[in-house]
């Protein structure tokens, strides 16, 4: 759920002034949604949660990369390199890595366990 947006997958991220908040939701044994915690992040362009859902990597237009450990709700990294928007987070099937995409035509593979860069693919320039 970003910035108060419904579960419908149509409803678009709200906040204010550009700005957007993470709200982490689950169901309770009844079905019902549960509010556990609202992490203010700046504006929100990406999401992507670890696959053992134990992390949230959040991208955003000020080109840093939370990654926000899910039961006590910290940041437990904050990946900095990106010098563009961040448009776009994927992790890979064991956890171990996390690819980011930017506006900065570039993809970063990242080591969520340390926070640092692993390698830097560099996209077309000029189109």
């Amino acid at each position: 759920m970003l910035g108060g947006g419904a579960a419908d997958s149509r409803e678009r991220p709200r906040g204010r002034g550009g700005l957007a908040a993470v709200a982490a939701c689950a169901s309770t044994a009844h079905g019902q949604a549960a509010l556990f915690r609202t992490l203010s992040v700046g504006p929100v362009s990406a999401l992507a949660f670890s696959p053992s859902g134990d992390h949230l990597a959040v991208g955003g237009a000020n080109d840093t990369i939370p990654v926000v450990e899910t039961t006590g709700w910290r940041i437990v990294h904050t990946l900095e390199g990106q010098t563009g928007q961040v448009n776009a987070l994927s992790w890979s099937p064991n956890g171990e890595l996390l690819a980011s995409g930017s506006s900065d035509s570039t993809v970063r593979l990242w080591d969520p366990a340390t926070g640092e860069t692993s390698a830097v693919l560099a996209g077309p320039t000029g189109l």
